[in-house]
């Protein structure tokens, strides 16, 4: 199954499927599980984002990324999200799991919202209070949240 790790910054519902991606922040790009089952990794990462306070987004400057210039707006590095982003890699790979594109390593973590034509986050800052499990669904352009994981109350 491939998945992605993500904070959600609208309003998203469970188990809800999209074509035209919600305002987000990805915090680990398209990867695969090894042989654990969805139902066991998905408790591991349970047990991390509880561990976690909400998470402040800071949201930074616009810029251009990729060859087609894809508008972002940056979100501003903190020391909580890149531990969030580190601790996800090493559950992934402890699970035999592997990130499918080799480009995405963790020291090029570049957190930032990649912008839906002219409108970006509304907000300066934001808080996230949940991280989103999105799969691939096969032979579609669908994408459905398979699990919403609380972070500890602050």
């Amino acid at each position: 199954m491939t998945l992605l790790a993500c904070l959600m910054l609208e309003r998203v519902s469970p188990q809800q499927r999209f074509s035209i991606w919600p305002l987000h922040l990805t915090i680990v790009p398209w990867f695969e599980i090894g042989g654990n089952s969805l139902s066991e990794f998905i408790t591991r990462l349970d047990e991390l984002v509880a561990s976690f306070s909400s998470i402040r987004l800071v949201t930074g400057d616009t810029a251009y990324f990729g060859p087609h210039r894809v508008k972002v707006t940056l979100i501003v590095p903190s020391q909580e999200l890149s531990n969030l982003h580190q601790k996800l890699l090493s559950i992934i790979r402890e699970s035999g799991g592997q990130l499918l594109k080799d480009n995405h390593r963790s020291r090029d973590f570049r957190p930032h919202v990649t912008n839906r034509g002219a409108r970006g986050p509304s907000r300066k800052e934001i808080t996230c209070r949940q991280m989103q499990i999105v799969a691939k669904l096969a032979d579609s352009n669908e994408r459905q949240i398979v699990q919403k994981l609380n972070f500890a109350k602050t």
